[in-house]
């Protein structure tokens, strides 16, 4: 199980930083992953984006509230009874993927020693 962590400032900033595409439903981060020219789409060089109508920290904060609730068990859960590993995503996306990919191949290095 790969639990990715991040804190609950930092979530509610990336959320209230992205907007998306009216064309091509493209999402982008204003600070974390805007677009390689500022106004325009990358896939499509539409000029035009929104925001979600949820995206509002009141509303982010609710839905942190009810994930944290609902997953808060499953997380003891697979802790004590799974291969788990918690990963800080404040880094960048190749940090996070390289992370994952050696606790992937760990995994599939112990199973194909049991299989043998």
């Amino acid at each position: 199980v790969v639990y990715l962590n991040l804190t609950r400032s930092k979530i509610v900033t990336r959320l209230l930083s992205r907007v998306f595409c009216s064309h091509c439903n493209i999402s982008y981060n204003l600070v974390m992953n805007p677009t390689r020219v500022l106004g325009i789409c990358d896939e499509c060089s539409n000029k035009d984006f929104y925001v979600r109508k949820d995206d509002t920290e009141d509303i982010i904060q609710k839905r942190l509230s009810e994930h944290n609730r609902q997953t808060k068990p499953l997380i003891g859960f697979y802790q004590k009874n799974h291969d788990y590993i918690s990963i800080n995503t404040d880094g960048t996306v190749q940090n996070v993927n390289t992370i994952i990919n050696k606790f992937i191949d760990k995994i599939i290095k112990e199973q194909m020693f049991y299989i043998r």
